[in-house]
């Protein structure tokens, strides 16, 4: 078989897929991005050697099964995945797979991706145990205007007693405490989906924004301005630069942010 053959053949093979919904998951992330080329070509199993033979099809398959920072090593590594990696509409179409965002975070779509993957942004697609993306549970709680963090608190709770008969304030699971729900219910799947981070980083995103503090610093807020002034900046601040600031703080940050 040749070497164009071998490597066409790769499209039909996929990589691990890069969830981001526990911290054991992420500790995965974190240990991806820490590969070298080598691995990172081994696991896609593609050689050096072929880098240049690859096809538009493959180098698509590529994109979609590696993360921002594997697809940033391999952009040097060949001529035809160099160029590939100048395509603007293979970032904007990396950006909503991995993120699900439809707008430009940078100057272009490979620096949008490469800033929300600093982040460790959620993906906005990622569906919660209700069958709302994440995207779909901000939108719906801005529509509930004052009331738009208890929105989101009271679906959290209402899936807590429905699952175990009681509630748990923290929108995250103190595994290491036996007076909280990971501590009588340790290792359940159904808390884990529950207590995400996705759902957290939208609480924050919302409790935060309620109050009329700037994006990037959530101890400042629009001070010495009129209300109605107040109010009118904070609808005109984008929520996503929110989503993309508590996306890169631990699950026990966002608790302490939601109820400091």
């Amino acid at each position: 078989m040749s070497s164009k053959s071998r490597v066409t053949s790769r499209s039909r093979l996929r990589v691990i897929s890069k969830p981001r919904t526990s911290n054991e998951e992420l500790k995965t992330d974190e240990l991806r991005e820490n590969r070298s080329v080598e691995e990172i070509l081994r696991d896609i199993r593609i050689r050096r050697s072929d880098l240049n033979n690859l096809g538009p099809e493959v180098i698509l398959g590529i994109f979609n099964d590696l993360n921002i920072i594997e697809i940033s090593k391999l952009c040097s590594l060949s001529v035809a995945f160099n160029n590939a990696c100048k395509k603007e509409s293979l970032w904007e179409s990396k950006v909503w797979s991995e993120y699900g965002i439809n707008k430009m975070y940078g100057i272009s779509w490979k620096e949008t991706a490469r800033n929300l993957s600093i982040a460790n942004m959620i993906n906005m697609n990622e569906v919660w145990i209700n069958g709302m993306t994440y995207i779909e549970l901000l939108n719906e709680a801005i529509s509930k205007g004052a009331n738009s963090f208890n929105y989101i608190r009271d679906l959290k709770d209402e899936a807590l007693k429905a699952a175990f008969g009681l509630i748990f304030v923290d929108f995250f699971d103190r595994r290491n405490s036996s007076l909280t729900l990971a501590g009588l219910y340790p290792h359940n799947p159904e808390l884990k989906a529950i207590l995400t981070k996705g759902l957290a980083v939208i609480a924050a995103t919302l409790k935060i924004k309620d109050q009329n503090y700037l994006p990037g610093n959530y101890g400042r807020g629009l001070f010495n301005i009129p209300y109605d002034v107040q109010n009118i900046l904070n609808d005109l601040f984008d929520p996503i630069l929110y989503v993309i600031q508590f996306s890169s703080v631990s699950l026990s940050g966002i608790n302490s942010i939601i109820y400091r």
